[in-house]
């Protein structure tokens, strides 16, 4: 199975969905850190804003059905 995604450069909405794509692995990987980096000050520094900040990072991540 393949998929072929073709974007029209010059048109500007589909240059900035071609960049959108384009960068998505690189947001998926900044995220997965970034609730990483939160489970890590909750569980060993003690930081309970930690936890709230990483659970309200996954009620948006649900929302728009991301998964890390």
């Amino acid at each position: 199975m393949k998929a072929i995604i073709e974007f029209d450069l010059d048109n500007e909405q589909d240059l900035l969905s071609y960049n959108l794509c384009n960068n998505a692995s690189n947001m998926h990987s900044c995220l997965y850190e970034f609730d990483k980096k939160l489970r890590s000050m909750y569980k060993y520094e003690g930081k309970n804003i930690a936890e709230e900040f990483r659970d309200l990072l996954h009620i948006y991540l649900n929302a728009h059905k991301i998964t890390l």
